[in-house]
């Protein structure tokens, strides 16, 4: 995935490059097919190759439904107690994911494969916190655990992502996933559009504590949601139902 990363930054590289890294994976090749035929992007023909989907999502898209897929393989533990908060910070990440994706497709401010990436990674400083708790052994309580991921989600996230060589903006969606008031540019962001995703995905599975109303939120100003109330973001949300199960399935298979 970082290869494919690395290489879409050079000015030289084309689909056929990109296809031969994606096949030397078949299971990530497999599910972006199913990303191609899915209701987000599916045309009306079926596609069956990596080709293909490349033309139809596009290289940008393309690598970041890659770099996605490879995020699941991140999400492990052998601990019990850690297995369960990794499946479930999966799930969350997923179904921001999802919501972000919806939304940059009804808003078209934000490239929808963009917007699934970002919400995808989100969390990301967490998986770390978390797999250093596990593989290290600690014994620590629930509430330190807490702890932890309040203070040094940010921090650690925007460290990986940085390693990884991840664009700015990505970065930016990482460190302030969680600063509800963020109000750092005159336009919105994807960061803007990730803290939206999370209250929507809030309201439908709520995990998080003391989250501000949405129309507090610079951001819901910003996205230009001002119309929007609560009940009519899961409205829209709602009519993209097979669009957000689709992705949904894609991920949590």
């Amino acid at each position: 995935a970082t290869r494919a990363m690395q290489m879409l930054r050079e000015e030289e590289t084309n689909a056929m490059q990109l296809e031969t890294i994606i096949q030397g994976d078949p299971a990530i090749a497999a599910k972006l097919l199913k990303v191609a035929n899915s209701a987000l992007f599916g045309g009306e023909a079926h596609i069956t190759s990596v080709s293909q989907a490349i033309v139809r999502i596009g290289m940008d898209t393309t690598t970041q439904m890659v770099m996605g897929f490879a995020m699941e393989n991140l999400f492990i533990s052998d601990s019990k107690a850690i297995k369960k908060r990794m499946h479930n910070l999966w799930y969350h990440s997923v179904n921001v994911a999802s919501i972000a994706a919806v939304i940059a497709k009804k808003i078209r401010i934000f490239d929808s494969g963009q917007a699934m990436l970002a919400g995808l990674i989100h969390d990301i400083g967490k998986v770390a916190i978390l797999s250093y708790i596990d593989k290290n052994n600690y014994n620590i309580s629930e509430v330190a655990i807490d702890n932890a991921l309040s203070r040094l989600r940010a921090e650690i996230g925007s460290m990986i992502l940085s390693k990884w060589n991840f664009p700015e903006v990505f970065i930016s969606v990482c460190e302030g996933a969680e600063d509800w008031h963020r109000d750092q540019n005159l336009e919105a962001d994807l960061g803007d559009l990730i803290l939206i995703a999370q209250l929507h995905a809030n309201i439908q599975n709520p995990v998080m504590l003391d989250v501000p109303p949405m129309f507090e939120l610079p951001a819901f100003q910003k996205l230009g949601l001002n119309q929007w109330s609560p009940d009519t973001g899961l409205e829209i949300i709602h009519e993209a139902e097979k669009e957000v199960k689709d992705i949904v399935r894609l991920f949590a298979a």
